[in-house]
């Protein structure tokens, strides 16, 4: 930012000196000079500060040392072109390559700024689509489960009245023993059956239900504590994509721990005026926190990953806090925020 600023300066100056050529007015040229930087910085607010300002929430760290590049260079050029060794005052015929090179100095701040924005958008955009997709195979997953529960159900009650007989003749025997295990072989098939509704919200439920679906592929273990209503105080797929983010990470954190130590604690309990948010998992393995945002950084270096990034950004939006810590051999991570 500091860089740019010397080129809009720099750009500016030049455009007095200009004024000052022709006009050989240096009171109208200060006055030209200033309406000059007053255009480049309403241009530039309007055009590329909001893209900057994005990009410095979402720490794109590993961009900003190559669009160091284009102010220096074009300082450079600015620098030989209108100065060193001669001055525009030298050369006037300088003077359209120079305010052609400014133009080109801009156009460029936007065009590259913009392809940023486009592919920071695109990665938002495959972040949602993987959601969708979540989304859409755990109502896929439920429609299957209700359809054989329905089907295995049909089963059992058309075989009631075999057991029933069963039942009756066992009874007359004094078989009071063998009468247990039917009734316990009635209730494990009915608790086989029965279809798991984490919450009443659909988006969530679907996410969770995918999500437990993967948890238990790994022989994960999750422990639910979920209150959300219907319809909740925040947008449901920003939210989805935050809760499958952090299950995600924590899954894949104990999925190679010892038997005992594969389980995740998910509580989520949401009301009118407050959203909570705590995931707690074992951890075996060294984790390196951030001084500055407290989050875990990245194993692959530089700032955090994509799906820590995704819960900042939606916890900063919804005006929340957010912390993690690893004590005792356990990892929390905790968001909170009042509405």
């Amino acid at each position: 930012m500091t860089l740019s600023a010397s080129n809009y300066v720099i750009a500016g100056s030049i455009a007095t000196s200009i004024f000052h050529i022709y006009t050989n007015n240096a009171p109208l040229s200060l006055i030209g000079g200033f309406f000059i930087h007053a255009g480049i910085l309403v241009f530039l607010y309007f055009r590329i500060r909001e893209i900057c300002l994005k990009g410095y929430e979402r720490k794109l760290m590993k961009s900003w040392w190559e669009l160091c590049l284009i102010p220096v260079f074009f300082y450079c050029g600015f620098s030989f072109l209108s100065f060193f060794p001669h001055t525009l005052y030298e050369q006037p015929q300088n003077i359209p390559g120079t305010i052609i090179f400014i133009i080109t100095m801009f156009v460029s701040y936007v065009v590259v700024l913009r392809y940023l924005e486009s592919e920071s958008n695109s990665a938002g955009i495959y972040w949602k689509n993987l959601i969708f997709e979540s989304h859409i195979k755990g109502l896929e997953k439920q429609y299957h489960l209700v359809e054989q529960s329905e089907l295995n159900l049909k089963i059992l009650r058309h075989d009631m009245r075999h057991y029933s007989s069963m039942i009756d003749s066992l009874l007359a025997q004094g078989e009071y023993g063998q009468i247990k295990k039917i009734t316990e072989h009635i209730h494990e098939v009915a608790d086989d059956n029965k279809v798991i509704r984490y919450c009443s919200n659909i988006i969530l439920n679907s996410i969770m239900s995918e999500m437990s679906g993967r948890a238990r592929s790994f022989g994960v273990e999750m422990r639910c504590d979920i209150i959300l209503p219907k319809k909740l105080p925040v947008k449901d797929y920003e939210f989805a994509s935050v809760i499958a983010n952090l299950l995600e990470n924590a899954i894949i954190h104990v999925k190679d721990l010892k038997e005992d130590k594969r389980y995740v604690d998910v509580k989520i309990h949401c009301e009118k005026d407050h959203l909570l948010v705590e995931i707690k998992n074992p951890c075996e393995k060294e984790i390196i926190f951030d001084p500055v945002t407290g989050l875990p950084r990245s194993k692959k270096g530089g700032y955090h990953g994509l799906g820590m990034q995704s819960v900042s950004s939606f916890s900063h939006k919804i005006g929340g806090n957010i912390g993690c810590f690893c004590e005792g051999g356990i990892f929390k991570i905790l968001l909170f925020a009042k509405f």
